[in-house]
């Protein structure tokens, strides 16, 4: 799986992106930690209800979040896509599903 989101990540790099789109811009990290969060919940909230795959229902729903997100920063004033800030997103999902993955076991 991290190859993977290594992948997903490098992919969406070479993406156009705005110049005031910064990799450690100041809302870089709230994307980590809420996308890890939400992970983490949906996750805890997979094995609860005993819902296969895990990793699908965790990652989807907080990737589903974080595309919803971007799109409404395309509403008039708003920021515009983000493809880096998708790219924190995929990473603290990750995390928040591998750190309450790991508790489960």
């Amino acid at each position: 799986m991290g190859r993977g989101v290594c992948l997903v990540c490098l992919w969406l790099a070479g993406c156009a992106s705005s110049p005031q789109d910064h990799w450690l811009g100041e809302d870089k990290a709230k994307h980590f930690v809420v996308s890890a969060l939400i992970a983490a919940a949906a996750n805890s909230l997979a094995h609860q209800q005993q819902d296969e795959p895990h990793a699908a229902v965790a990652l989807g729903f907080t990737m589903a979040v974080g595309l919803g997100k971007e799109a409404y920063d395309l509403r008039p004033g708003g920021t515009g896509w983000g493809w880096r800030d998708l790219c924190w997103d995929l990473l603290g999902a990750s995390t928040g599903y591998l750190a309450t993955e790991s508790l489960q076991r």
